[in-house]
């Protein structure tokens, strides 16, 4: 077996492995998206109807086959060709977001009814990356912690599941460890700002904690719970 095709076996592998049940798989630009249903077992959920997508399902069923999956793609909704990718985007985006919808903890505690709207996301850890190169790289890994009410248990999730949970507006914020929620401002809000900011970088400015990179660079809200006044 070529290198080449080990690597992508190799990484695949560690991609399905990783993936929650009920999380989604969609290959860029290849016109599938796959959801994880089993441990062991993906569905073909949408399908761009041309020969070059239907050609990709088959490669891939092949591959995932032989790593120990098996797809199912009798049921797949079949979605016409589009020229125009922006909305090819906007379709990924919504049919990620309504297959979220749909994802429920151990016991069918369904994700939305947790405490989406009061979690914050937290750092677990630095990890070291191999590049293509040789040379390495750090990696930071956040998650988010959601209470499951019925079990009393917390379980985690990754920024971009939680991302399609919940949308822009509650993603792009964050809790610093004194108590401060910091929200990033839309164009229309800067326009017209009233309240205290701050500019983030790569770290908190009260705090000097790390801040999640997809906060880096925005112009935030500070506010401040009464206990912090």
């Amino acid at each position: 077996m070529a290198i080449e095709d080990e690597k992508i076996r190799t990484w695949l592998s560690n991609l399905l492995s990783e993936m929650r049940i009920g999380g989604v798989w969609m290959p860029e630009n290849a016109g599938v998206t796959y959801q994880k249903t089993e441990e062991k077992k993906l569905t073909l959920v949408r399908l761009v109807d041309t020969d070059e997508c239907r050609e990709y399902n088959e490669r891939m069923r092949t591959i995932i086959w032989d790593l120990g999956y098996k797809i199912l793609d009798s049921e797949a909704e079949l979605v016409p060709e589009h020229t125009n990718q922006m909305e090819v985007k906007m379709q990924e985006s919504d049919m990620k977001r309504r297959i979220a919808q749909g994802w429920v903890d151990e016991d069918g505690t369904p994700l939305i009814d947790m405490n989406l709207d009061s979690t914050y996301p937290r750092f677990v850890q630095e990890n070291e990356v191999l590049l293509d190169n040789g040379e390495t790289i750090i990696v930071d890994v956040w998650e988010y912690p959601l209470y499951n009410p019925n079990t009393g248990k917390t379980l985690s999730i990754t920024p971009d599941d939680y991302h399609l949970l919940v949308g822009d507006d509650i993603y792009m914020q964050y809790k610093n460890k004194i108590g401060y929620l910091i929200r990033a401002l839309d164009r229309d809000e800067i326009e017209r700002i009233d309240f205290e900011t701050v500019n983030i970088g790569i770290a908190d400015p009260f705090t000097k904690e790390k801040v999640p990179p997809w906060m880096f660079g925005t112009i935030c809200e500070v506010i401040r719970s009464s206990k912090n006044l």
